[in-house]
Formats: C-alpha cells, structure tokens, sequence
C-alpha cells in the first residue's frame, strides 16, 4: 500500500469520486437501481398501512419522543421511528427483509412525518444503505432520486394502482422516459416475485 500527502484547495465532491470508482454516473444509477427493490403493483394501496403512526420529527413536533401521542389533523397519532414503515415493507413484501442485511427502507417521496405517507406502500422502497443515502438531501446525487421517483410514479400512478384521487400533491410525474434514462441492462426488481 502507498501512503501519500495530498494538499486540496476544495472538499472532493463524494458523489464524483463513487461514480468515478463505478465507472461513471451512469454505471453507479444502474448499480443503485439494480440492488433495490420495489413493491410490486398489486401489493401496493392507497391508504397508509399504519394509519394511526407518525415518523417521529423534531421540527414538526418539537420536544416530543417515539411512542409520544400528538394530534395531528384531528387524529390521535403514536410517534414512531420507521418501525412501522419497516413492518409494513416487511409484510407485504411477503417478509423480505433481514435487519443487518446492509439494507433499509427508505422513503421514495419522503414527507416520512406525514400521516398518509410514513407507512403508505407506494412511498416504500428497500434500499442498500449506500444507495439510500445518496437520494437523501444532505447526500444529493439528485439523478438517482428523480429516477426513484419516477419509477414509482410509472408503477402505481401512472396506470393504477393509485387513483389521481388518492395522489398526495407532492407525487409528480418527473418527466422522464425511463427506457431512454436508465442505462442498458438496469432492472426494477419488484417484491414479492410472482410464484407463478
């Protein structure tokens, strides 16, 4: 191994340097779509599944801890910590999901703190960690996140299952042609895989 000082007048950006060691933005957006996983269509409803929890949130609800009660709408709500939206993942993906696998579930939308989108089926995807954190704001590689969400809105907007009744204002159709987005060979891996 070689040891070397270095002098930088800028923070490398961390997004570069990983898509660099996969040999190119688009090589690190099919990697990361490659090793996620989606609900499949028909798993997936409108309503949350957990309707009566709420991603804990300290600025929405600020002084208060997991397993406090808030209101929230009207509506009596237990504050959470994802428990409730990996327990949904974990049940209607027919149980696949292992903690310490390196994978999580993440939020496709966001809006965690929202009552009908913590637990809600179509705002769910399971992720490797390193994939997830990059479609975080404080981590943007913003490419993987407009794609996330555009394979969501394909798959349950778009067609069904969701109607343009129940679509929260913050699901938009991103624009995107995944066919000509996504590189060759990248694949949306749906759960649970159909037994027939």
């Amino acid at each position: 191994m070689e040891f070397r000082r270095i002098q930088l007048k800028t923070v490398p950006n961390a997004i570069k340097q990983m898509a660099e060691q996969f040999g190119g933005e688009d090589a690190l957006l099919k990697a990361a779509i490659n090793a996620s996983f989606f609900l499949a269509p028909d798993r997936v409803l409108a309503a949350p599944f957990y309707p009566n929890y709420v991603r804990q949130s300290r600025e929405l609800y600020p002084g208060k801890q997991r397993g406090d009660k808030v209101k929230v709408a009207g509506r009596i709500l237990t504050l959470d910590f994802n428990h409730r939206a990996q327990a949904t993942w974990e049940k209607v993906s027919g149980g696949f999901f292992q903690r310490g696998s390196g994978y999580g579930v993440r939020h496709i939308w966001g809006h965690a703190s929202d009552l009908m989108a913590y637990t809600a089926t179509w705002n769910l995807c399971y992720m490797p960690f390193w994939a997830g954190m990059l479609t975080e704001d404080q981590h943007p590689f913003k490419r993987l996140a407009i794609v996330i969400q555009q394979i969501s809105f394909d798959l349950f907007f778009r067609n069904g299952p969701i109607t343009s009744r129940d679509t929260p204002s913050f699901v938009v159709d991103r624009g995107l042609d995944l066919a000509t987005e996504l590189p060759p060979g990248t694949v949306c891996n749906l759960v649970p895989v159909d037994a027939s």
